[in-house]
């Protein structure tokens, strides 16, 4: 086994054993709060993301491309430009 796969299998032992331990020491109402960790509920009610411009979005693929286009907002002028010369690219 490679040093970058052996390393990778301690940090999630470690990981996991760290969970295990912390869940084992829960009490009362904590153990609601660690069942949201471990419970996901993909089909859950999220609320709906508005933009700037008043579009909503109120799935998952549409919230990921809204908050994209927020982020990286594209520049119609740079999408098509011309390649420097070899040499020349920083």
């Amino acid at each position: 086994m490679c040093a970058k796969a052996e390393l990778q299998k301690s940090i999630q032992q470690s990981k996991s054993g760290r969970w295990n331990n912390y869940v084992h020491n829960l009490q009362g109402g904590e153990i609601w709060r660690a069942a949201t960790f471990t419970n996901p509920r993909p089909g859950a009610t999220m609320e709906v993301l508005t933009d700037i411009e008043g579009k909503q979005a109120n799935t998952i693929a549409k919230k990921e491309e809204m908050l994209r286009g927020e982020s990286f907002p594209l520049n119609d002028g740079d999408q098509y430009y011309k390649l420097p010369p070899a040499g020349q690219a920083h």
